[in-house]
């Protein structure tokens, strides 16, 4: 009798040991995982808590935080994108055994996002190809985008001016004016280059987040995003 209840202690201390210290790095481990792999980067910081540890175990999470730099946001890298979420209940069944991130609920979940005038000019050269020597300006007015293209073996100067903004829960780069100098006249049509550039498709955002707003300041554009 009382060896079993001592068997039986043991196996409540290690319970408690495996719930409080080693659940929460095996859960943070898994998560960064699963974030690297859907933000296409492997800097990622993942940290979470909750009293006790042992409800992790239930998927039950307090507080979270995700730190990360140079992840794929849609279409776009992003310098950095913190995530804070309080109150959070995970599926841990998805989680640890099929390695899919499902956020089923939370009391509060908040994330913030750097674009910067170099991952705007990567989206856009990437996006518009026969563009070259793409040069990218953000104020907090408006994005000034300049670049040459090629006609009949001679460089002309690409000039447009747009805004990121947020429209049907998507994120776009909008392009309000367009011109061309040091062009053949009459053989260069814009036509092709002018339009909206789709940065984040809706639904696409990480955690289940849709987005709050959007702000151009000098040299970036801040996103913020909720649930």
């Amino acid at each position: 009798m009382r060896k079993g209840l001592t068997i039986l202690a043991v196996l409540f201390i290690i319970l408690i040991m495996f719930g409080e210290f080693i659940l929460p790095g095996l859960v943070s481990s898994t998560l960064k995982t699963r974030l690297s792999d859907r933000l296409a980067t492997h800097d990622v910081v993942v940290s979470l808590s909750s009293t006790p540890n042992l409800l992790v175990a239930c998927g039950r999470v307090d507080d979270l935080q995700v730190i990360t730099h140079s992840a794929k946001l849609g279409e776009v890298y992003v310098a950095e994108l913190i995530a804070t979420a309080e109150g959070v209940q995970i599926d841990m069944l998805q989680l640890l055994k099929e390695d899919v991130l499902e956020i089923q609920s939370a009391k509060s979940l908040k994330l913030k996002g750097i674009v910067t005038e170099l991952n705007l000019k990567e989206l856009i050269s990437r996006r518009v190809e026969k563009l070259e020597n793409v040069q990218v300006k953000i104020t907090p007015k408006e994005i000034l985008v300049t670049a040459g293209i090629k006609v009949f073996g001679r460089m002309a100067d690409v000039e447009m001016t747009g805004v990121v903004l947020e429209e049907d829960g998507s994120l776009y780069f909008r392009m309000s004016h367009l011109r061309a100098r040091n062009a053949f006249p009459g053989k260069l049509s814009l036509d092709n280059f002018f339009g909206d550039i789709q940065i984040v498709k809706p639904d696409k955002l990480p955690l289940g987040a849709k987005f709050e707003s959007v702000e151009m300041q000098d040299g970036k554009v801040l996103i913020t995003a909720g649930r």
